[in-house]
Order: C-alpha cells, then structure tokens, then sequence
C-alpha cells in the first residue's frame, strides 16, 4: 500500500471516517490497520480511534480484522488502552478490557492506564479509574519515578478520586516516590487542604511514622511545601489542627519564611511575619546565614523584596559573602540577562 494510501487511513481514524475503513475492507480484504503506522511514533488507526474516543470504529476495528492485536505498542509502547484511559473515554476503555485489553500495560517510563487516567478530573475521569480499578489495575505500582497513581491523583486534586483510590487500597498513603515525597508532600504543595485532610485522617500512625515529620529529599516536611503552596489556609490548618512545627528547616537550613520569600510568594511573607510573628532577619541554620531578604534578591523578587523591607527586613545585612540584598539582587538581574 502506498505512503499516501497509509496516510488516508490514519487521517479517517483521526476524524472518525468509519465508511472510509470499512469500504476499504470490503476492496482489499488482505488490509490489516496494525501494519499502518505513523511513522515516527508508530501509533495506528486503533489508536487515533482510541484518543478520539470513538467507541463504533474501534469496535469495527476489533471486530473485523484477524487477528485481534488489541494491545498493539506504539514506538513508546503506548497501547490502545493508554490512549483510551489518557483522555478518559471510559466507555471505550470498558470495551478495550471487553476484547482482552492488559489492564497494566506498560509504556516508557513504566506508566499505566489507570496512571494516565488519574492525571484528570471529574466525572469521565472517575469512571474511567473506576472500571480499571474494577478489573485488577495494579494500584501499589510505581512509574520510573516512583509515582504512585494515588500520588498523581493528589497532585490533580480531585477529592472524589483520592477517596476512591484510598477505598480501593489504602498503601499508597505511606508509599513515597524516589526523591521520598510522599502523596501529604504533593497535596500540600499543590494546596489541596481536603485532600491533605483526608490523608491525614486516613493514616494509620500505629504503623506508620508521622507523616508530617518526613522530610523528602530535600529536607522538605509536608509544612514546607503547605508554605510553597501559598496557601495560608492550609500552612493554619497544619500548625492549628495538626501541630506541626513552622521553625523547621530543610536541608540548607532555610525555614518557611526564607522559602516563601525565595518563591516570591507576598501574601505567605506578610502571613508569616505579621500572623505567625516570624522573624524577618531570621537566618538560615547553614553555614551561608542568609536572610529572607537575601533569599528573595536571589530569585530576583523585586516586590517581595519591598515587602520584607515595609516588615522591617534589614537592607543593610550581609551574607557569607559579604553581599548586601541590593548587591545580590543586582547580580542575579545581570545573570538573567
């Protein structure tokens, strides 16, 4: 078959010509859609059809060509059903599984179905995790990095989702990913005060250490990225309710106020010094003793900068260095430059 032939085929699974495939069916029986590919990413009309979501092609599909290759890998080793779950056509996804589907197919980076699927929210994307979960989707599985699809599913911040997924099967909760971020660190940092609620109700401290006292990687406590987050509700809720700890510091030595004024976050420096009383010439636990002035001139927060001055920051403190704020800021301008 020629290139262009190929490429009319392709082109009527994108716009869901289903006449187009079946009349061609009908005049050249040898024809087999899988032996048609895109050429760079080797998708095929099963799975443009399965991206469309549209259920009667990719049912024809499946129906009328031997053999049934319903688990066909893409040059990434996508299958149908990655493509079908990524955009949350459930009613397709049910239909894939119906014809042999593997529900934990794997593509690069080690992401399944019910992965991809947790990545969205709403209603379609409930129904979708649903009906993978339904049918023995691996839930304790981790990607190349060592997302959970709880820990996605955090992050997106559908509380329905995460409840589901907690139902389905509560280990993930205390599973942290390679850089040991656990689902409270990405809920925290994306300001999902429900769903950090709800981990935290759920946690089961009998076997389990406090997970707000781990630190990730990076020294970061669940409180730090609460902080990150911007979320002042949520930074109250955790000292209030939870009692954690607002003088902790990372792995630099660097404490919340240092991490809101390096982000360039106002509202959280103004909460933090005039709510939380923190000191606004704090300085870091390092060896470097940097000031949150000196942490916004770094990043080049002009605004947060003024800010931290109206609080009564000292411009005239220096660093390690011996660089003023105003001397540090200049420096990190010219670099963007």
């Amino acid at each position: 078959m020629s290139d262009h032939n190929a490429n009319k085929i392709l082109k009527a699974a994108i716009h869901n010509d289903l006449e187009f495939i079946k009349n061609l069916k009908q005049f050249c029986p040898d024809f087999h859609w899988q032996n048609i590919r895109q050429l760079k990413s080797e998708e095929t009309a099963l799975h443009y059809a399965c991206d469309g979501g549209y259920y009667d092609l990719v049912r024809y599909l499946l129906t009328y060509f031997e053999p049934r290759t319903v688990n066909v890998q893409t040059s990434n080793l996508k299958t149908p059903l990655h493509c079908a779950a990524q955009f949350c056509h459930y009613n397709v996804v049910q239909l894939l599984i119906d014809f042999g589907a593997d529900v934990n197919a794997l593509k690069n980076g080690d992401w399944t179905p019910v992965m991809l699927a947790c990545m969205k929210t709403g209603e379609n994307a409930f129904r979708t995790i649903d009906i993978l979960v339904r049918n023995k989707a691996n839930l304790t599985h981790k990607n190349y990095e060592g997302w959970t699809a709880f820990m996605l599913a955090c992050r997106e911040g559908d509380l329905q989702i995460v409840k589901y997924l907690a139902d389905a099967n509560p280990y993930p909760i205390a599973t942290a990913n390679r850089k040991k971020r656990y689902p409270i660190h990405i809920a925290c940092l994306h300001g999902h005060l429900k769903i950090v609620e709800e981990i935290l109700n759920r946690h089961d401290s009998d076997r389990y250490e406090n997970i707000l006292e781990v630190k990730d990687s990076s020294g970061h406590l669940p409180f730090h990225d609460a902080v990150l987050s911007g979320d002042t509700q949520l930074v109250q809720y955790l000292i209030s309710c939870k009692g954690a700890d607002p003088t902790a510091t990372n792995n630099e030595g660097w404490n919340a106020l240092h991490l809101a004024a390096g982000a360039g976050l106002n509202e959280m420096v103004e909460y933090l010094i005039t709510d939380l009383k923190f000191d606004p010439n704090s300085l870091t636990t390092d060896k470097k003793e940097i000031t949150p002035l000196h942490c916004a001139a770094h990043s080049g927060c002009q605004s947060t900068m003024e800010l931290l001055e109206r609080l009564n920051a000292d411009p005239t403190l220096c660093d390690w260095k011996s660089r003023t704020p105003k001397e540090l800021y200049q420096n990190s301008i010219h670099l963007k430059k």
